[in-house]
């Protein structure tokens, strides 16, 4: 009986080492075919919990990222027309100034003035009314299914986006302005707005100034004047708009680079919280193997050993 029991002892002790042996195998298989040093945490439950740490940084460094490409474009899409603005408004400021000596035009020349600064005053019209490439008013606020600006058969030019200009978080504390309205941008110049003015000064071109009384004569040089203020102010309003917008732009950039920069200080200590060494673990493999292997063997002549025949 205790020879029974002896043998039965010696058998289980045996099956429990190589199982041993065959879980290790398969964990140090795993180890090099994953290339993961930590299969679970309870391998390495302080590393498992900083690499938890560093993929919630990581995905946080994701959504700023991306969300920080969008502000990027949009910026840069705003940008771009702000400059054709600008572009507008000096051709503007030029007509003012050859117009401003009004005694020296004739009337079919003022006309072709008037001409002229009514489609400088379309294309103003036109790029404030700019779509993005998502189908959206660039200059509407977060009214952005709605136009803007809207003219009535008069000409007369009127706001219609939202209150507030589009902004951005592209960092926990940091928002920025990606969208400013045209509100913002064009109508807001002396407490009136750009297209007020040269309605005005359209007015005045169409309207004979030879055979004008002098005090005619002189309102209608004051509404130059005016005109040439108001546009002053747009320019100022449109040349701080660019700045805010290119600092901004420079801003996100230099952001994007700390965050890629971030992102690889985290992937390689992510690495090396991981990453299992494979040259130690290969090693430490064939050594498993080959006890393995020994422990089969002797195994197999133990079943041939009279103290196991005695079992059967």
């Amino acid at each position: 009986m205790v020879t029974r029991l002896s043998n039965q002892l010696m058998h289980y002790q045996k099956m429990s080492s190589m199982m041993r042996s065959q879980s290790e195998l398969a964990d140090k298989y795993q180890r090099i075919t994953t290339k993961e040093r930590l299969l679970q945490s309870a391998d390495d439950p302080a590393a498992a919990a900083e690499n938890l740490q560093i993929k919630q940084t990581q995905v946080r460094l994701a959504q700023y990222q991306r969300v920080n490409n969008i502000a990027q474009h949009q910026m840069q899409s705003q940008l771009q027309v702000v400059d054709k603005m600008e572009d507008v408004t000096r051709n503007i400021k030029e007509t003012l100034v050859a117009v401003s000596n009004q005694s020296i035009l004739n009337d079919k020349d003022r006309l072709a003035y008037a001409t002229k600064i009514e489609d400088l005053k379309s294309q103003l019209f036109v790029l404030a009314n700019n779509k993005d490439g998502s189908g959206n008013y660039m200059f509407a606020g977060y009214k952005t299914d709605t136009a803007p600006l809207e003219m009535n058969n008069s000409g007369t030019v009127s706001y219609q986006g939202g209150a507030d200009a589009v902004k951005q978080h592209i960092d926990a504390d940091r928002e920025v302005t990606v969208y400013f309205t045209a509100e913002q941008v064009l109508l807001s110049a002396t407490g009136s707005n750009i297209f007020q003015s040269l309605d005005s000064v359209i007015t005045t071109l169409k309207t004979p100034y030879q055979s004008a009384t002098p005090q005619d004569q002189a309102a209608m040089a004051a509404v130059i004047s005016t005109a040439t203020g108001g546009l002053q102010d747009t320019t100022k309003t449109l040349s701080t708009i660019t700045s805010q917008l290119g600092l901004q732009l420079k801003e996100v950039e230099n952001l994007s680079s700390r965050h890629e920069e971030t992102s690889v200080l985290l992937k390689e200590r992510q690495s090396q919280l991981m990453d299992t060494n494979l040259l130690e673990e290969i090693t430490e493999f064939k050594q498993l193997e080959e006890v393995m292997q020994a422990s089969y063997s002797i195994y197999g002549q133990m079943k041939d050993l009279s103290l196991f025949k005695i079992l059967r």
